[in-house]
């Protein structure tokens, strides 16, 4: 009998509780100061993210038409 292969099962609530009070924090900062985009939080993922991967620059986006959309605007040169 062939192997069947198993896609895992990605787990968000226990990824989640593994960081639980890291995740809350951030949060409630942007709550508390109201900048749900540019600037404070996402200024700060997007440089780390960007160091993460050994680039000079990281731009996040709302959605994946909008990656798609700013991934052909740069091939395009």
């Amino acid at each position: 009998m062939a192997a069947r292969l198993r896609v895992p099962i990605y787990e968000h609530g226990k990824l989640y509780r593994l960081q639980k009070q890291e995740i809350d924090a951030a949060v409630q900062r942007v709550i508390e100061t109201g900048v749900f985009e540019w600037g404070g939080e996402v200024a700060a993922f997007e440089e780390e993210f960007a160091a993460w991967n050994g680039v000079e620059h990281a731009v996040s986006v709302n959605s994946g038409t909008a990656a798609i959309k700013i991934a052909l605007r740069a091939s395009a040169g």
